[in-house]
């Protein structure tokens, strides 16, 4: 073989089996489209996920019924997870609930409204409820007799409260049942669960499931995407993935054979949010009916500045309730953001706000009952003492613009004529 022929030869394998050196620039723009690719991918990848774990909520919604129920108290419900039992009455002693053939704790009462009868429903947890006080004693009961004094016998109060239920599940309630009763005001009264249950750690879990039972209701697909966008923002993967290091927990303990921490309560601002909207989201419900809404903040022993009575301070050192998991020192924390933040969005969608919190500061006799949490008759009265103002205040409103409507109604029309040939004669 030639030379001419071995030189082109050993320049061929050097070409063909030597790595031709790139410019830099080039490697790092294969770099760069390399880690857009990788960063796309993982978008679609969380994108079918997200989208993936929704599909299966709304199958899962589709398929799931009632809870079960063990308290006999109640009945279950695929929607708000269970209401007060209809037609039943308990207790004993001095003490009786009855609740009428609605579930409504109180008097027979008709879904229609009388002609002529202004109706005010209030709804709230066990503190509206009335738990531990007679059925004449009530929040409701007490204030539709100071509104009656004041506006006569045809104004009717309904109690619409059940023991358990938080913000969500009131403004769910109130929006499937409570507004067919045609009220004319209805007074939203809480806080107290919101912060019992809304500092757990778990909580928004349960929300997770209440919102199961509004997706399979089908009837309110915006309160669905008020609680994705004030309890999830990111999305349920987020969720997934911190409710999963939060069951996984317990199980690393008893690996390591430590015992496992009591989980503390939280100050969980998305729980907040979410107290915030869902009555926003009430006001707004109520305008396009005519019905004024009301949402007030309830007190609570910590959360006041009220001499406490011999009995109110042994039911506080008793424990119990009161101090389960250290709940009530987070409503100090809680409560002046509850507050600012409900006021908000209520007034901004045309509803009212009011701060009971302090209502009971001026009181020496007992407001609190046996387990510092709910009320005494005399607490239920100066809440109503309280309300009353504002309910009358709105009940006249609403009357003058109805009276001026008819009024208006009526010179509109023309006037009656008498048909020829419909004189008798005499």
């Amino acid at each position: 073989m030639s030379a001419i022929a071995e030189r082109s030869r050993r320049g061929w394998l050097r070409r063909r089996f030597v790595q031709v050196r790139r410019p830099d620039g080039s490697r790092i723009a294969i770099g760069i489209a390399w880690l857009l690719f990788v960063a796309v991918l993982g978008v679609l990848l969380l994108g079918a996920a997200e989208g993936g774990l929704r599909l299966r909520r709304v199958w899962i919604a589709a398929h799931a019924g009632a809870p079960p129920i063990t308290d006999e108290r109640f009945v279950a419900d695929r929607l708000v997870r269970y209401k007060n039992r209809p037609s039943y009455r308990y207790g004993g002693g001095s003490v009786w609930y009855t609740n009428n053939a609605l579930g409504l704790r109180g008097p027979e009462t008709s879904v229609t409204k009388a002609v002529g009868v202004q109706r005010v429903v209030l709804v709230g947890g066990s503190t509206v409820y009335g738990a531990l006080v007679d059925d004449p004693d009530t929040i409701s009961a007490q204030l539709q007799t100071l509104l009656r004094r004041s506006l006569g016998p045809t104004v009717e109060v309904i109690n619409g409260g059940v023991p358990g239920y938080e913000s969500l599940r009131e403004v769910v309630f109130t929006r499937a049942e409570l507004f067919d009763l045609q009220p004319d005001v209805v007074i939203d009264l809480d806080g107290l669960n919101d912060v019992f249950y809304g500092s757990l750690e778990e909580w928004p879990s349960q929300v997770a499931s209440d919102e199961i039972g509004v997706i399979g209701d089908g009837r309110f697909q915006d309160i669905v995407s008020l609680i994705d966008a004030t309890v999830f923002p990111h999305g349920l993967i987020e969720h997934r993935v911190t409710m999963l290091g939060r069951d996984l927990r317990p199980r690393l303990y008893a690996v390591l054979r430590q015992p496992s921490p009591v989980a503390p309560r939280i100050l969980n601002d998305r729980i907040l949010a979410l107290h915030a909207e869902v009555l926003g989201a009430l006001a707004s419900y109520g305008a396009p009916r005519g019905v004024a809404v009301i949402a007030a903040l309830q007190p609570l022993v910590a959360t006041g500045h009220k001499p406490l009575a011999p009995e109110e301070q042994r039911a506080v050192e008793r424990g119990g309730y009161w101090d389960a998991g250290s709940w009530a020192q987070m409503a100090l924390s809680w409560y002046p953001r509850l507050a600012l933040t409900t006021r908000t969005a209520v007034q901004e969608r045309g509803g009212t706000f009011v701060d009971l919190t302090g209502i009971f500061d001026q009181e020496f006799e007992p407001t609190y009952a046996d387990d510092a949490v709910h009320y005494t008759p005399l607490g239920d009265l100066r809440l109503a003492e309280a309300l009353a103002p504002l309910v009358e205040e709105r009940l006249i409103h609403l009357h003058a613009v109805s009276s001026e409507l008819m009024s208006t109604q009526s010179m509109s029309r023309p006037a009656a004529t008498t048909p020829r040939g419909s004189f008798s004669r005499i």
